[in-house]
């Protein structure tokens, strides 16, 4: 879907720049109105887009055709979530309250290009429907913006991080209080590691640590280490927080109770040898609130690689392994990571079926896939990402990556029936 700007109020105050904009109308006008679950068009998701002017004045919306390739999105609650993608370097982002049946176009001006798929808790990261930011990075990395809202993407203002660096991480605690960790000088096993943290929503951003940037080096510093990759970060309100790290297949936590001026390694993660850590080996949180959270892992044994990892109830102070027998496909591109709604109910996408634990892992039923999941996964065979916001409602995210085409799934009753947001 194309969108044009119709206002924009530029100030320069030093490295804030306030972008207010508004949309008008679409020219992608879809005339007939589409059943969601016979859609199978492949160049984009039809999804009814409120207009700014339209949401203010309660007038009747109208079904636009989105040619937005979706790479990500993330679940407020069971009825509000945020989905977007890039297209043509214009970020797109779309907001909705009543569980995908209307959306509202929240991106930043087109005028700030982005070079790449924003990875929410990397390069995104918002406290609730109102307050978000979004990194934004030159092809370089040698410049670091982070653009920020507090009126649900209405308008949206700009700073530049001190020093720039290639952001690895993004965490706020809550609207005023949030840090951002990005790499300087790396090679494939280490990185320069800089934190930068907020107080004042993003307007302003100070240096919390920065270790050395010879990678050479061995530092005796409390900092965190050259070696090693940042693959998650999380803090709270009373400042302590932690980094996960992946050193050369292998998870690592540090922590941090100082707002990330100091941090110590943990061995809390006591990791089995046959265990290392996935791509996508970061920590999961439902929120910034809630002290349960997952760590996935693969695991290789009896000549099968099966996901495992570590739950924690108390923020991270704690881990404890669980090994899960659930093997992961010849093809990984068929499955996606394990996902958990607490230490005991979780989900995974495997081999075209949804399964389903509630005993943290030991044991899963699999679901029988209902006509419009087979159907969508034919035509979007790589699952993407799956996250649930309740025991009933949960996204999923498919595409084909080979004609960069995706397709945004809504469950609600627990994974066992799908339908097309």
């Amino acid at each position: 879907m194309k969108m044009r700007w119709c206002r924009l109020v530029a100030g320069l105050l030093l490295t804030s720049i306030m972008l207010i904009s508004c949309t008008s109308e679409p020219t992608d006008k879809v005339d007939k109105p589409v059943i969601k679950e016979m859609q199978d068009t492949e160049e984009g998701q039809t999804i009814t887009v409120v207009p700014t002017v339209q949401a203010k004045t309660g007038e009747d919306t109208t079904k636009y055709q989105i040619q937005t390739r979706l790479t990500d999105f993330h679940l407020f609650d069971s009825t509000s979530g945020i989905a977007w993608g890039v297209t043509r370097n214009a970020l797109r982002i779309y907001y909705t309250h009543d569980q995908g049946e209307t959306w509202t176009n929240i991106s930043p001006s087109e005028n700030i290009p982005f070079t790449g798929e924003l990875e929410y808790g990397k390069e995104i990261w918002f406290t609730d429907a109102n307050h978000g930011w979004i990194v934004r990075q030159t092809w370089d990395r040698t410049s670091t913006i982070v653009l920020r809202t507090n009126d649900g993407g209405a308008t949206w203002n700009l700073t530049a991080l001190p020093n720039g660096g290639a952001v690895t991480a993004i965490y706020f605690t809550n609207p005023s209080s949030g840090w951002i960790m990005a790499a300087g000088t790396a090679n494939e096993t280490k990185e320069q590691k800089i934190l930068y943290h907020t107080k004042d929503s993003g307007a302003t951003w100070a240096v919390a640590m920065q270790n050395s940037s010879n990678l050479a080096e061995v530092s005796h510093l409390p900092e965190l280490p050259l070696n090693g990759k940042v693959t998650g970060m999380r803090f709270k309100v009373n400042g302590e927080g932690m980094v996960t790290l992946n050193f050369e297949g292998s998870p690592a936590l540090y922590v941090t109770k100082d707002e990330g001026k100091t941090w110590s390694s943990s061995s809390n993660l006591d990791t089995p040898a046959a265990c290392s850590a996935d791509v996508g080996s970061k920590p999961q949180f439902a929120d910034a609130t809630d002290p349960s959270g997952w760590l996935p892992l693969k695991c290789s044994t009896d000549g099968k690689t099966r996901y495992s990892g570590f739950f924690t109830a108390d923020d991270g102070l704690n881990w404890d392994f669980s090994f899960m027998p659930l093997a992961v496909s010849d093809h990984p591109e068929s499955a996606t990571v394990p996902t958990f709604l607490n230490r005991r109910e979780g989900w995974i996408l495997l081999d075209g079926a949804v399964h389903h634990t509630v005993d943290g892992g030991r044991s899963w039923t699999g679901f029988v896939p209902n006509r419009i999941l087979s159907e969508m996964l034919a035509k979007y065979p790589e699952p993407v990402k799956i996250r649930f916001a309740s025991s009933r409602v949960g996204w999923l995210l498919i595409e084909k990556a080979e004609d960069r085409k995706s397709l945004l799934m809504r469950t609600t009753d627990g994974g066992r029936t799908w339908r097309v947001l």
